[in-house]
């Protein structure tokens, strides 16, 4: 049971965060490019705040 609540747990994790840079990217788009570095960069930091949180 264990290691069937952590596989959904990192599951819901990474799909939160693929819906999320998902939204950003089409605001992003609509609004201006972004080069892929600063996207990169700003997903980078998201990753590190949804780590440090837990």
């Amino acid at each position: 049971m264990k290691t069937i609540a952590i596989y959904t747990g990192v599951i819901l994790v990474v799909g939160y965060i693929v819906i999320i840079s998902l939204i950003n990217a089409i605001k992003t788009h609509k609004k201006k490019r972004v080069s892929k570095k600063s996207r990169l960069r700003r997903l980078d930091r998201r990753l590190k705040e949804i780590i440090n949180k837990d």
